[in-house]
C-alpha cells in the first residue's frame, strides 16, 4: 500500500487521470483494499464488480477469481448479477495474447531478477543473524569456579 501510494503521490494529474492536479488527489485522502470474489464463464459475464458512484466492471474468463480494488475510504465496492452478460458474444474481445498487460519478455526478465534478488537478501540477512548469533555465543565468557583448575569445552 505505501508504494501504491507514493505513485500516487507522484503520478497525479500527469500519468493518472481523474484527478487532475496534485491537490484534488490529496483530497481523496488514504485508499482502502476491497477483496471481492467473483465467477464468470468463457463465454459470459456472471457478475459485475460496481465501485459506487464511479461505474462497473464486467468480469469474465472460466472460474472463479479473487480480485483487488483499491478506491477512497468510504466508497462502496460490491458485486451483483451482470448488467450486460452476453455483451462479448454480441460485441466481441480481442483474444488472449501471451505479452501479458503487454509486458514483454524482457520485462518479465528484469521482474524475475528483481524478485530474485529480493529473496537472495532476505536468505543473506538470516544467514548473517545466525552466524552472529554463533559467533557471540562462541566469544561468552565461560564462568568457571575458582577451586576448578582447567576447564574444557
Amino acid at each position: 500500500t505505501s508504494r501504491a501510494e507514493d505513485l500516487l503521490e507522484r503520478k497525479a494529474g500527469e500519468f493518472f487521470y481523474p484527478p487532475h492536479s496534485k491537490e484534488d488527489c490529496e483530497k481523496l485522502g488514504p485508499l482502502v483494499r476491497h477483496r471481492v470474489e467473483v465467477f464468470g464463464s468463457s463465454d459470459r459475464a456472471w457478475d459485475d464488480i460496481v465501485i459506487a458512484g464511479m461505474g462497473w466492471v464486467a468480469i469474465s474468463g472460466y472460474g472463479t477469481k479473487e480480485l483487488d480494488v483499491w478506491v477512497p475510504k468510504g466508497v462502496k465496492v460490491f458485486r451483483r448479477p451482470s448488467l450486460l452478460p452476453s455483451e462479448m458474444r454480441s460485441k466481441g474481445i480481442t483474444r488472449f495474447h501471451t505479452n501479458h498487460r503487454a509486458r514483454s519478455p524482457r520485462i518479465y526478465r528484469k521482474k524475475k531478477a528483481i524478485v530474485r534478488g529480493r529473496r537472495d537478501k532476505e536468505k543473506r540477512d538470516t544467514l548473517r543473524k545466525e552466524q552472529e548469533q554463533v559467533e557471540a555465543d562462541r566469544a561468552a565468557e565461560v564462568e568457571v569456579a575458582e577451586d576448578v583448575p582447567f576447564v574444557e569445552e
